[in-house]
């Protein structure tokens, strides 16, 4: 079987139809159209932060060696290596002109380019090996051209990107400190809302943490409620509305987002249970308990 059919059958078991069944077909504009909206906003295109130009900026010694790697490909009719050209070319084809290019989005470019710089510096080592040991092939001048140039790489991306690497390390044991305190607010919303979890068939939130936290399911349609979805307008107020009359969640909390419609929507059918500073949390009139919490 070729091997174009192999990474495609492979790719499709483990990663598409899993995430077509979790995350439902319908669902999936969540996840991406607000990418795509994003790009029409000045908030992003001004800012350089956000082209890929300057993402991939650090990874310049990198992209060097790959396209030396693909050129070792070459040579050695290594043909294989050209998939990972290809994901490399197709990723930066498609994040060229795209803003905002988020700081992971890069490593769709760097992971092959990785991989095609590992086999550049592999091949230079060989080459220099071979003609040591007397073994001189017509295009030996090339090819010894070829593995200083990528040796010379490698020594200045280990001279520039090393110091900078161990720098952003956290030499203190992660695992070896106590997880840091949630504050007295956090611990107040968490305990209303594990009062009321029993009674909770659906949870609105743009605080996902509590509702994972408390295992409530969110409605679907309001999964990524994030401030993106809001900025570049698929996301309304109108919207959260419309999804709220559609699921009638048993509690509401806000945190992130003001929502002022949304808020005063609320206030017909919800009783506000607690609110601090933006936080808010929301609990139907019928379900709401005056009393002290439940212990």
């Amino acid at each position: 079987m070729p091997p174009v059919l192999i990474w495609g059958s492979v790719f499709t078991l483990l990663v598409i139809v899993p995430a077509l069944m979790i995350i439902k077909p319908e669902n999936f504009f969540q996840v991406f159209q607000d990418h795509l909206t994003a790009s029409t906003l000045e908030k992003y295109r001004n800012d350089p932060g956000y082209h890929l130009g300057t993402q991939i900026l650090d990874a310049r010694s990198i992209l060097v060696l790959a396209f030396l790697g693909l050129f070792y490909s070459l040579i050695r009719k290594n043909w294989l290596s050209f998939y990972l050209a290809s994901w490399m070319c197709i990723a930066f084809i498609l994040l060229a002109r795209h803003v905002p290019v988020w700081s992971h989005q890069q490593l769709l470019i760097t992971i092959p380019a990785a991989a095609l710089a590992g086999v550049a510096v592999v091949e230079a080592i060989l080459s220099l090996r071979r003609y040591f040991q007397h073994s001189h092939p017509k295009n030996a001048p090339v090819l010894i051209f070829l593995a200083l140039a990528t040796l010379a790489t490698l020594a200045y991306t280990a001279y520039a990107r090393i110091p900078t690497t161990l720098s952003a390390f956290d030499t203190d044991p992660t695992f070896g400190t106590p997880p840091p305190k949630p504050t007295a607010s956090e611990v107040k919303f968490l305990a209303y809302i594990r009062q009321y979890a029993p009674q909770t068939h659906w949870f609105v939130t743009d605080l996902p943490i509590y509702a994972f936290d408390t295992n409530l399911p969110v409605p679907p349609d309001l999964v990524v409620l994030s401030s993106k979805r809001v900025e570049t307008g698929e996301l309304s107020e109108e919207y959260i509305i419309a999804t709220i009359q559609k699921y009638h969640p048993e509690l509401v909390m806000f945190g992130r987002n003001k929502f002022p419609s949304v808020r005063k929507y609320l206030q017909a059918d919800y009783q506000l249970v607690d609110e601090r500073g933006l936080s808010a949390l929301y609990v139907l009139k019928e379900l709401y308990v005056p009393e002290n919490l439940t212990e």
